[in-house]
């Protein structure tokens, strides 16, 4: 790994274990142009914009009705709304390029369970120490020193 500053890192924690700032770069742009391309991400984007909607809506038509301080109501469509970007970051974005990156150093030879990304380099085992999973014994033979 080169001494360049990786980004990222702490959200993308894979990044980390690839051989060079090329490799992460790479494997980056071939997620971002697959990602284009996936029904799963159209619809996690749609939801989410109907998802935020409604409960716009749902709040705007409650403040002729209910008893409640504006103040009240801006801070609770804040942080609602707050936790449902955070949510779709989650799942439209970050999960499925975790599990890419992933992917992407078990082509690489670099061993990482698919399941939580532990790195797998040193283990005599074929069975990640942090979750359980059981992988192909073949990537302990198979790992670089």
């Amino acid at each position: 790994m080169s001494d360049e500053r990786i980004k990222h890192v702490r959200l993308y924690p894979e990044l980390a274990l690839f051989h060079s700032n090329a490799d992460r770069k790479a494997a980056m742009r071939k997620f971002q142009r697959s990602m284009w391309k996936t029904r799963r991400f159209w619809l996690l984007m749609l939801f989410s914009t109907l998802g935020f909607l409604a409960f716009n809506l749902t709040l705007v038509s409650l403040r002729g009705f209910a008893p409640i301080p504006p103040a009240m109501i801006g801070g609770l469509a804040g942080g609602i709304n707050g936790a449902l970007i955070g949510f779709s970051f989650q799942f439209v974005f970050r999960a499925p390029l975790r599990r890419h990156l992933r992917e992407e150093l078990l082509k690489q030879n670099i061993p990482v369970c698919l399941k939580c990304g532990y790195d797998l380099r040193g283990q005599t085992e074929p069975r990640c120490p942090e979750c359980g999973e059981a992988f192909n014994s073949k990537l302990l033979t198979s790992t670089e020193s």
